[in-house]
């Protein structure tokens, strides 16, 4: 259901990323000598790859879960 789908993707997580999944991923973006680093839990991790990769499809998207949002 649209509400369903609105707390998966706009509800803020309290704790987010734990210290030691902060870290690895810290540590595995310096040891690949990458020049970003993406600390996020796994769904708001997969909307940003979505929006990189497939830019049209996720704003059709996010349009329609904003348009039924306000209904």
């Amino acid at each position: 259901s649209k509400s369903l789908l609105w707390s998966l993707l706009f509800v803020r997580k309290p704790l987010g990323v734990s210290p030691e999944e902060a870290s690895a991923e810290i540590v595995k973006t310096l040891s690949n000598k990458k020049k970003e680093v993406l600390i996020a839990p796994s769904l708001p991790k997969m909307a940003i790859y979505a929006r990189s990769f497939f830019p049209n499809m996720f704003f059709s998207v996010m349009a329609a879960v904003q348009r039924s949002y306000h209904q």
